[in-house]
């Protein structure tokens, strides 16, 4: 598919998925789900008593979401006026969704290279192992560590460029750490599958597996 139309199936499978279970998300998986759905637009003031009436719980998470959000580059604090989204979160929506599109073409391209390369398939099969134990709140990071070895790995010139101009329009850390030891497992298996199709040399299945869990990700945030 093209990168459009990973970006409208991506889009239309996780918004019927999200929409189904608002009750079962943290307070920050709903803020960032209304933020990155463009429901909470730039500039939006993220008013604590108000999102704490409206959402059915204390100040208190609603404070710790805020937080959370702010260093994953969605909301902005200011002294003594609070929190706003910010303008590089406007254009995460369908940004967002490309990215794991492009992730996947990484995962296919790098493919062919990895078989011929063992030093660099044994860093990528190490990092993966490391997502097994990494604490949930650093997953995310330790997920990038994998991409980077995949994008290096593509050895496509037009790609790298390609990839640097999306990162301009990405916040600092795109991918959110999990908020649970289960969350983080799902993530990790689908990992490992990833590896076992590039050790056998199945591009297009290396690149459906990341999509998919880079995409699932993106909206369900753990």
């Amino acid at each position: 598919p093209t990168p459009w139309q990973i970006v409208y199936n991506l889009t239309m499978s996780h918004s019927v998925s999200t929409a189904r279970r608002p009750r079962e998300l943290s307070v920050q998986q709903q803020l960032r789900q209304q933020i990155l759905t463009g429901q909470l637009p730039a500039g939006a003031h993220l008013s604590e008593p108000q999102l704490a009436k409206k959402l059915g719980v204390s100040r208190t998470p609603i404070r710790e979401a805020l937080n959370a959000l702010a260093a994953a580059g969605l909301v902005k604090l200011v002294p003594h006026r609070g929190a706003f989204v910010t303008q590089a979160a406007a254009s995460t929506p369908a940004t967002l969704q490309l990215y794991a599109g492009m992730l996947g073409l990484a995962a296919r391209l790098a493919t062919p290279v990895l078989v011929q390369a063992p030093a660099r398939l044994t860093l990528l099969s190490d990092q993966v192992d490391a997502l097994q134990t990494v604490t949930p709140s650093g997953l995310g990071a330790a997920q990038t560590a994998c991409h980077e070895t995949l994008i290096d790995s593509t050895d496509n010139p037009a790609f790298l460029s390609l990839w640097q101009l999306l990162l301009r329009q990405l916040p600092p850390q795109p991918l959110p750490g999990a908020t649970s030891i289960s969350a983080r497992d799902e993530v990790a298996r689908g990992y490992l599958v990833l590896l076992t199709a590039i050790k056998r040399d199945k591009p297009d299945m290396a690149e459906k597996t990341l999509r998919e869990i880079v995409g699932k990700q993106l909206l369900s945030d753990g």
